[in-house]
């Protein structure tokens, strides 16, 4: 398996990984290989419409100028978790501890 996995089947990294790291052009070269090899039409995006929805969604969050501008930058620890913190909402959680048996679930999952 490992010999088929490794010289047949081409692995390609994740988008989101080449994204987070603020390598746009590879991430979509991943998405346009991917597409062609299942054989289906190339999504209708272009490097120059990824990045001005990232400058818009910068801008958004408050953050112009600072992780995607300058590329040796990258968002702090710290401002990752403030701005999760800010999405984080008590619906999810409750949500896991709807009833007995979801309750029950989630308590085994954490415990495993």
């Amino acid at each position: 398996m490992f010999i088929v996995r490794t010289f047949v089947f081409k692995l390609y990294e994740s988008p989101k990984f080449y994204l987070a790291h603020g390598q746009d052009e590879k991430a979509l070269d991943v998405v346009f290989s991917l597409a062609k090899y299942n054989g289906v039409p190339a999504p209708g995006i272009s490097l120059e419409k990824l990045q001005r929805i990232e400058n818009e969604t910068l801008g958004r969050l408050g953050l112009q100028g600072s992780p995607k501008v300058d590329q040796t930058r990258r968002l702090s620890r710290r401002q990752l978790i403030a701005h999760n913190l800010r999405e984080l909402r008590g619906n999810y959680l409750k949500a896991l501890f709807n009833n007995r048996k979801i309750t029950y679930s989630t308590t085994v999952i954490v415990l495993i």
